[in-house]
């Protein structure tokens, strides 16, 4: 494994993007391979590309009352957060399942200006410590568990008590376990599964998360997922699409937009307007990550029977994939 430049498995590599390396410190660790001490990871970064914050340590979560023996104890400001109306969260608590079936040994991270992690214990549960103030509405809940998985980047509800708890458990769908692989020598290829034909023009990188370059061949290759009860996914907020994707390889990078066309399964009417959402990740943009932005617009084919994207446009990543009627 090359790490750095990139992440080699079974003779191919990848490269790393920068926004991920954090994550990486932490699964490293998990490993044996490395240390991400503290519960914590700074993700700033400064010109030169190291994290500009200094390791964070989170205080000792002694009890309901937020102190041990000498009594409440307040959050740190390691990130400035408090300033900008950040709030104090000690801990952030859930549980992680597929299937109804709990999720041992998973590492999940709470994302945005720095990482904290956790991982499940037999029961699916986890506890995350944080011990500082963060802007709450910036950060999202990610469970590495691609490229077998549908993860997604889940905003945390407001703390209680300095504590924010995920109620219901965090459920991931199963992905699609084989597709035509991506190919990373920059030649111009149309790849087509599920639904879902990707474009990529000649001279296009490929970036990989680093959990999908660790299982490789199925790491790189195109698994869409096309989610058929859309109602009750809590990581789409408000959002209600008519047609909705998950992609593997998750969260991967593009250099150059890529050009996307979709089976028209929601039968939206021909020549009609679509907007196509991208949930925003961390890899390729800022936080949010659990932010669904428009990124593209689209037509229906004159027969009715596609969804294609408008001429010039295209996606840089892919994380979810949300389509909706344009006015909608």
């Amino acid at each position: 494994m090359s790490l750095g430049g990139g992440a080699a498995t079974g003779g191919a590599c990848y490269p790393l993007p920068v926004a991920r390396l954090a994550v990486l410190a932490c699964l490293l660790a998990l490993l044996g391979l490395g240390a991400c001490g503290g519960g914590t990871v700074a993700t700033g970064a400064t010109e030169a590309g190291v994290p500009d914050l200094a390791p964070v340590v989170s205080p000792d979560d002694g009890g309901s009352d937020g102190g041990g023996a000498d009594g409440p104890r307040d959050c740190a400001d390691d990130l400035g957060a408090r300033a900008r109306g950040g709030a104090c969260v000690r801990s952030v608590t859930g549980r992680l399942t597929s299937g109804g079936a709990p999720l041992p040994g998973a590492l999940v991270t709470v994302c945005a200006a720095a990482c904290f992690y956790g991982t499940t214990d037999v029961d699916g549960r986890f506890v995350v410590t944080v011990g500082q103030y963060i802007e709450v509405e910036l950060y999202s809940l990610l469970a590495h568990a691609n490229p077998r998985l549908a993860v997604y980047y889940l905003a945390l509800p407001p703390p209680v008590e300095q504590r924010i708890t995920i109620a219901d458990p965090v459920e991931l769908l199963p992905m699609p376990l084989a597709g035509p692989a991506i190919r990373d020598d920059g030649t111009a290829q149309t790849l087509a599964q599920g639904g879902v034909t990707l474009e990529l023009a000649q001279g296009t990188t490929l970036f990989l998360s680093f959990e999908d370059a660790s299982e490789l061949p199925l790491g790189a290759e195109l698994r869409p997922l096309r989610v058929t009860q859309v109602a009750g996914q809590r990581f789409l907020g408000g959002l209600v699409p008519e047609v909705l994707y998950g992609f593997g390889p998750f969260e991967i990078v593009l250099d150059r937009k890529a050009r996307l066309t979709f089976d028209n399964p929601a039968g939206l009417p021909a020549g009609a307007a679509v907007e196509v959402l991208v949930q925003r990740g961390l890899a390729q943009g800022g936080p949010p990550g659990w932010r669904f932005d428009v990124v593209a617009a689209a037509h229906v084919s004159q027969d009715g029977a596609r969804i294609e994207l408008d001429p010039g446009e295209g996606v840089l990543t892919l994380t979810w994939i949300a389509l909706r009627r344009k006015g909608s």
